[in-house]
């Protein structure tokens, strides 16, 4: 073993000195031509081969920026220590790369945002990135599987549940004028128009750009008139009714219970509709409403809109299924409203009416302690 290290130095000592030598005739003068021959018959020298790398070439490259970091290393203290200037001395030169999370991110709210430099080309890409759909659930079995209900497509086809993340566009709009020039380009709200008006929202042979060329809005304003469910979140109502009791202690006073149940709805772009009737508080229900729960009151049915100029926006769902009540199927026509522009965050419960399976009798259902559904953000499901 020691005598194979031996040969390798040896090696390499003479590797380098013929680097040397080579280097050494190659910068050496040329020799004066013999008078006895001519030039012009004396035979071309070979060119030089350039000098191999040194072995310490990468070394001797490291060692400059080594120090100088050993450097920064021991004036750091100091620099903490002492005052930034001193009389009489000139100030260290800094660095023109920032070294420090600091630096890079100062606190001072006064000073200059560098995203603020960068090509409006970048800040599309950004703002197409943020328009990506949310992934609200993970993968799990569909609904046919579990609630016993018709074909539906996997649970991988449902991806997009949320649809496109508009409410981060119009955010990054509030933060400074030039984000809201950008946010206002036609070709990103091309996009959410195209990523949510698609059959159950609009009537069949009815595509957005058809849409568009019958309004006078522009795309974004399209995206507020148009009628449309959202899908990131559930509709909830509140039934509240006072019920008379008896009082087991004196019967001469009169008890009143206060009744209280939830319904929630929640809505997929494909047409599917899950339906839960529960006493349960919305802040324990709500990330439950996932394809696959099997939970008491949980039914799963159909919906598309209807849109006219007498009745405006119309939700009918149809074959709403409780596992539960086999024998029974539900509809439901409710009426889509905003509370303000834009928002299309309530909806009114026209008609609620059974189905008996065999003997195909219709029967209406009471509502009339119950209140509109209003829309509520659901920012995770399933736990």
């Amino acid at each position: 073993m020691h005598t194979a290290d031996a040969a390798l130095h040896d090696f390499r000592l003479q590797w380098q000195r013929d680097v040397e030598r080579d280097v050494a005739e190659r910068d050496a003068p040329p020799a004066a031509p013999h008078a006895s021959h001519s030039s012009c018959f004396a035979p071309p020298r070979p060119p030089t081969a350039p000098p191999l790398p040194k072995h310490d070439t990468l070394a001797h490259m490291l060692a400059p920026l080594v120090a100088a970091h050993e450097a920064d290393v021991a004036h750091a203290p100091l620099e903490a220590q002492t005052p930034s200037t001193t009389h009489g001395a000139a100030p260290r030169e800094r660095s023109c790369c920032p070294r420090t999370v600091h630096e890079m991110h100062a606190a001072d709210e006064t000073l200059p945002f560098p995203a603020g430099t960068l090509p409006d080309e970048v800040w599309m890409r950004v703002l197409f990135c943020a328009l990506e759909p949310t992934l609200l659930a993970p993968g799990i079995a569909s609904l046919s599987d579990t609630m016993h209900h018709e074909s539906c497509p996997s649970a991988s086809a449902h991806h997009a549940w949320s649809g496109p993340d508009y409410i981060t566009l119009e955010n990054a709009a509030r933060t400074c004028w030039k984000l809201r020039l950008l946010t206002s380009r036609a070709m990103l709200w091309r996009r959410v128009v195209h990523a949510t008006y698609q059959p159950p929202q609009l009537p069949l042979y009815t595509t957005p750009d058809t849409l568009f060329a019958r309004t006078p809005y522009s795309w974004r304003d399209l995206f507020i008139q148009q009628p449309r469910l959202r899908m990131h979140g559930a509709y909830i109502a509140t039934c509240r009714y006072t019920q008379q009791g008896l009082s087991e202690e004196n019967r001469w006073v009169r008890v009143f219970h206060l009744v209280e149940f939830f319904r929630y709805l929640r809505f997929f772009p494909d047409g599917q509709v899950l339906s839960m009737l529960t006493s349960d508080r919305p802040a324990e229900t709500v990330h439950r409403l996932v394809p696959g729960e099997r939970a008491k009151g949980m039914a799963t049915g159909h919906w598309h809109l209807v849109c006219d100029d007498t009745h405006g926006a119309t939700i009918a769902i149809e074959n709403l299924c409780d596992p539960t009540l086999g024998r029974y199927v539900f509809q439901m026509t409710l009426r889509l409203g905003q509370t303000a522009p834009g928002r299309w965050n309530k909806l009114e419960l026209l008609a609620y009416t059974s189905q008996r399976r065999g003997t195909a009798e219709v029967l209406p259902i009471p509502h009339k302690h119950m209140r509109p559904f209003l829309f509520s953000r659901v920012l995770r499901y399933g736990t």
